[in-house]
């Protein structure tokens, strides 16, 4: 606009010169019109150059921008979350008749686990098994006189693999029940499961978490999947399996 408001004033002033025989400053007046006129050309030119590169760059900055963000998903996406290990667990034959003795619905096919890290393959359950024992800290336990002994010494396993909060849920002598504690006047299952198998003079144990009948008549039952147990040689106390 102001380019147009420029040329026009110039060229009445060179009208008016003109009109009064003043050619030198007819000369001039067109001169500076004309350098007005490409120098107002020059100015849009640099202009539209100007917002051109902008643009341009802009658009290629975007383009590079999602073409990062579109890599870096694609290799966090990409990248596995859990490997598969198959795992090789040397048993002796005497420690797997046991165990199979012992376990007799065991496994006997490839046995895969979870261990909240990556996923283990074991050439069957026993091996699986017998691989557990490297989770206690201390798995000689000393000669096992009697059920009692056993219990005694199975406790303090169990403590230090699954914490002492454990053990206080598998003896009490309460359940809480919508917020309230109740005694259990009559529990029906025992705090240990104990079994002695003279063949491989081996021992088995496993805690019990309480069911019964509390002291307002109702009825309580824990369900307990998987519970955890031991196999313990009844002359050493070597834990030879486990699971927890």
């Amino acid at each position: 606009m102001k380019k147009y408001v420029f040329i026009a004033a110039a060229a009445l002033l060179l009208c008016g010169l003109v009109s009064c025989g003043d050619t030198s400053a007819s000369s001039v007046i067109s001169e500076t019109v004309t350098t007005a006129m490409q120098t107002s050309e020059t100015t849009s030119t640099t202009t539209a150059e100007t917002a051109t590169s902008a643009t341009t760059t802009k658009a290629t900055t975007t383009a590079e921008t999602a073409t990062t963000s579109a890599e870096t998903t694609t290799a966090e996406t990409s990248s596995p979350a859990h490997q598969t290990i198959d795992r090789k667990v040397e048993v002796d034959e005497e420690t797997f008749n046991a165990v199979a003795f012992v376990e007799q619905n065991y496994f006997d096919e490839k046995y895969n686990i979870f261990d909240g890290t990556n996923y283990i393959n074991y050439d069957n359950e026993i091996c699986f098994l017998v691989d557990q024992v490297s989770k206690v800290p201390n798995d000689t336990l000393g000669a096992v006189a009697d059920e009692a002994d056993l219990i005694a010494k199975a406790r303090e396993v169990f403590i230090a693999v699954l914490g002492q909060d454990f053990i206080d849920r598998v003896e009490a002598d309460h359940i809480e029940r919508n917020g309230e504690m109740l005694a259990i006047t009559e529990r029906i299952n025992p705090t240990y499961i104990t079994q002695y198998y003279e063949e491989y003079d081996v021992w088995w144990i496993r805690p019990c978490l309480p069911s019964g009948i509390l002291e307002d008549g109702s009825h309580a039952d824990t369900i307990f999947d998987n519970p955890p147990f031991l196999i313990v040689k009844g002359d050493s106390g070597k834990i030879i399996a486990c699971r927890f």
